[in-house]
């Protein structure tokens, strides 16, 4: 038996390496991020901890010799998160290892196993990048993307307004002035603003422009966004109406359409789709994104054998969270 654990141990070490490198290759988020070196390995702390810039110093004209002011200036508010896990079992039971007739007979259907579990690790960990992990039922998930983007407004309003608090900070402390053109908000962008018209429509293009607008920040080099990612409708309404009126653009061949995204381009921000997104546009600068891990692997497997159950055990795990800077971030939905 000691021969089978040892050789079940390194099976499941090797299979979830391959899971975590296939939910990478297959996520446009985690694609994107890997590029950027956006995904840091080997963390550590009790909790992810960073400081969020919400003020700028003031650059002042002056005439000569005039005298200068020196205060202390605390631009900085401190935010935190918690570390979230998820894990994934199965099991053999010591009757299959028997009924196999030897380890080696029992590592031939092990693959099978561990290929399923990377299958379910890469198709629900995308869903994952999504969540708002404020919500009620999602306080042990990492906080996706939406956990910067709860907003309030009227269908009259062009501009949303946040409302969400996020890494222990009130939108206030955030944020600063809440208004679509502040340099501390994410950009909020109203579907239902009459002058848009419908996303089907031209109003996906009026929408588009003016998500992009908003999230290139006035006077801020560093604030160009570079993707927008919809749901595989919007971007395919999106794409109808740029080829009605000849402004259709295959985006230029990159990493990401090598691995099988395949995009437009749109005021030089590329257009994609995601199965796991919502009826929404996100509008994302991804070098202001991370995903922070604690262990050195994106997934990592543990094995163990259980007397009372006489069966090995084996499971994969994840700890981490996503950090996000909301000032460079934007989406598009119906309020």
């Amino acid at each position: 038996m000691a021969e089978f654990a040892r050789a079940l141990q390194a099976c499941t070490a090797k299979y979830v390496k391959g899971a975590a490198n296939e939910t990478i290759q297959n996520s446009i988020l985690l694609n994107r991020l890997k590029q950027r070196g956006r995904i840091l390995y080997g963390q550590s702390g009790t909790s992810l901890d960073w400081r969020i810039k919400t003020k700028q110093r003031t650059l002042r004209a002056r005439e000569d010799m005039e005298a200068q002011q020196f205060t202390r200036q605390n631009l900085y508010e401190s935010a935190t998160l918690p570390w979230r896990g998820y894990d994934m079992q199965d099991a053999i039971s010591e009757k299959e290892r028997l009924m196999c007739r030897g380890d080696e007979a029992l590592i031939q259907i092990w693959p099978d196993k561990m290929r399923s579990m990377a299958d379910d690790a890469m198709d629900q960990m995308n869903k994952e990048l999504f969540v708002d992990g404020n919500a009620t039922g999602y306080e042990k998930s990492i906080h996706g993307l939406e956990s910067i983007f709860g907003c309030t407004g009227t269908t009259t309003a062009q501009y949303g307004t946040s409302s969400e608090s996020y890494a222990g900070l009130s939108p206030a402390a955030i944020h600063g002035t809440e208004s679509a053109t502040s340099p501390y908000s994410p950009q909020i962008v109203n579907d239902s603003y009459t002058s848009f018209g419908s996303w089907a429509t031209t109003g996906c293009i009026l929408i588009a422009r003016s998500l992009i607008s908003a999230c290139r920040i006035k006077n801020n080099r560093r604030s160009s966004p570079d993707l927008l990612l919809t749901n595989e409708a919007r971007y395919l309404a999106f794409k109808n109406e740029l080829v009605a009126e000849e402004r259709y653009v295959i985006a230029e061949e990159t990493k990401d359409l090598a691995a099988g995204f395949r995009g437009l381009s749109f005021d030089g921000v590329e257009v994609l789709w995601d199965f796991d997104c919502g009826a929404v546009t996100y509008c994302l600068n991804l070098d202001q994104i991370e995903l922070r891990v604690l262990p050195k692997e994106l997934f990592y497997a543990k094995t163990s054998y259980d007397q009372h159950q006489d069966a090995h055990l084996f499971s994969m795990h994840f700890w981490g969270n996503m950090r996000i800077n909301p000032r460079y971030q934007g989406k598009s939905l119906a309020i």
